[in-house]
């Protein structure tokens, strides 16, 4: 397999639809709108756009080099005739694509890998495509099975969002709604289709829309998930055509099948392509944190061999150079805060991993401590900090020097790593707060 894995999930019934044309409506209008023919003729218009949607965007990705993945929570899903699930038309579409070379794939198809329940499957008594050994005999299919859970957790696992790379959405209902905002949080592109309405409308509307319109994709290409399926059934077929010879003009095309079919596939290409910018764009974003935590690294183990250079070199200077030795003081202290920050810093990502790392906040970070360490090492050198109860002056002889690195080091080591820049501020404030709280008690 190759490419990115791309989830595609949805499904599109009656009560979906309903939502969609008349939002808000209560349950009495609802079921006098569902027995009206105009209702029943406008579903099977959705329906089969439902269907050539997913086996647009089935191909689409397939040719594109990329994996397809789609899942049902249990069986009946896939048998279900009065809900139409995304799965049991993506694969149709994945076989319709061109087959290639695929890495790791015994043959020369389409692989797809179908997330499905652990329980058995019900033998299959009917001519429909909507089971996994009728799948598997797809020419260009490569069917490879994942369970997903078993009985009542079938439907709440979400292992297929937790695989992907990226996730499609049409129509749906919590399932779909639960799926696309795991996908999100975790950090993975989603593209709800807002042609069918249900859980992929409200995800796109909401949430997906405004997040993308502010980042730097463009706006023609956000307008993709908007994008307006055709219908088949409606209209000719191509070698039907027929112009009017007798007239002398030549009346104006009709939109055929093969037009229908072209408009699909290229709305189907776009949302592939979007795709293909989304996982560029958040796959930078996720490496520059990992730059940073390299060149971080990189440079706290530069301030580890500084450290160890000036402390051993410190006291003996090189050509009796009087000032060598209190510089290598204050660069070991401030070596020290360095370390310091640097080491909160990685623990902080380690333990917690949703620490926003910028250049900037780093830059902020070790300013602040170096300007700490230099004012907890002043108050040492005039006796308010004291570890052996003697006061250290700067002009001491050599002899104590590495006494005196060490001491400045664990101030520095402390400005750096036990005093927090937030924890600071917060004592900060709430010791100016205390003191305006009795200045105005003695006042009055």
């Amino acid at each position: 397999m190759a490419g990115l894995k791309v989830l595609i999930k949805g499904e599109f019934n009656e009560d979906i639809l309903l939502a969609k044309l008349y939002p808000g409506i209560d349950a009495a209008a609802c079921e006098q709108s569902r027995a009206s023919e105009e209702f029943k003729k406008q579903y099977a218009e959705y329906k089969e756009k439902f269907t050539l949607a997913c086996q647009a965007l089935g191909k689409a990705v397939a040719e594109n080099g990329h994996t397809v993945m789609v899942g049902v929570p249990n069986w009946q899903r896939l048998k279900d005739d009065k809900s139409e699930t995304a799965a049991k038309y993506v694969i149709p579409g994945v076989n319709q694509a061109i087959a290639r070379n695929w890495p790791n794939s015994r043959n020369r198809r389409n692989p797809v890998i179908f997330f499905v329940p652990q329980d058995p499957e019900p033998v299959d008594t009917t001519d429909v495509l909507d089971s996994i050994g009728e799948f598997r005999g797809l020419a260009n299919v490569e069917i490879h099975e994942r369970f997903m859970g078993s009985n009542k957790f079938s439907g709440i696992m979400i292992m297929d969002v937790v695989k992907a790379d990226e996730v499609i959405l049409l129509g749906g209902d919590k399932g779909t709604e639960a799926i696309g905002y795991a996908a999100y949080s975790m950090g993975k592109p989603v593209i709800p289709l807002t042609a069918f309405g249900g859980a992929a409308a409200i995800i796109a509307q909401n949430l997906v829309i405004p997040t993308y319109t502010q980042q730097s994709i463009r706006h023609e290409d956000i307008r993709s998930v908007m994008s307006h399926w055709e219908t088949l059934s409606d209209k000719p077929d191509k070698s039907a055509q027929e112009l009017d010879q007798g007239s002398g003009q030549q009346e104006k095309k009709p939109f055929t099948k093969e037009d229908a079919t072209a408009r699909n596939e290229n709305n189907a290409n776009r949302l592939v392509g979007l795709l293909s910018h989304l996982s560029r764009s958040f796959s930078e974003k996720e490496k520059r944190p990992q730059r940073i935590l390299w060149v971080e690294m990189a440079f706290l183990f530069a301030c580890i061999w500084l450290w160890i250079y000036f402390f051993l070199n410190g006291g003996d200077p090189p050509n009796a150079n009087k000032f060598f030795m209190p510089t290598s003081m204050f660069m070991v202290m401030l070596l020290a805060s360095l370390l310091g920050t640097g080491l909160r810093t990685l623990l902080s990502y380690q333990s917690e991993g949703t620490l926003r790392l910028t250049w900037t906040s780093l830059l902020i970070e070790y300013v602040i401590s170096l300007v700490l360490a230099l004012g907890l090492v002043l108050i040492y050198f005039i006796g308010g900090i004291s570890f052996n109860d003697q006061v250290i002056g700067i002009t001491t002889g050599n002899d104590r020097y590495h006494q005196i690195a060490l001491s400045m080091s664990i101030l520095g080591l402390a400005a750096g790593f036990i005093v927090p820049v937030n924890e600071l501020r917060k004592r900060l404030e709430n010791t100016i707060t205390s003191d305006n709280q009795d200045d105005l008690s003695a006042s009055r």
